[in-house]
């Protein structure tokens, strides 16, 4: 995997971050069940495995948890 990301701060030309970085797979699972015609329960886990990604593209979140309704009138 090629990153590439523009940084607004230094000279031009250390503005230019140019990095490879190692491929990544995350593992995701979500469940939803329809309590009503109306509302709706869901939830889930994002990278289940905890993988972890090289920090040039990002913060690693590490695995998480979510859970939330729905409701629509």
């Amino acid at each position: 995997q090629y990153f590439k990301e523009t940084i607004n701060r230094g000279t031009p030309s250390e503005a230019i971050v140019d990095s490879k970085t190692d491929a990544y797979t995350t593992l995701d699972w979500t469940l939803s069940y329809e309590y009503a015609k109306n509302f709706t329960l869901y939830g889930g886990v994002n990278n289940i495995t905890d993988e972890k990604i090289d920090d040039i593209l990002g913060s690693s979140s590490g695995r998480y948890f979510f859970a939330g309704a729905k409701v629509s009138f």
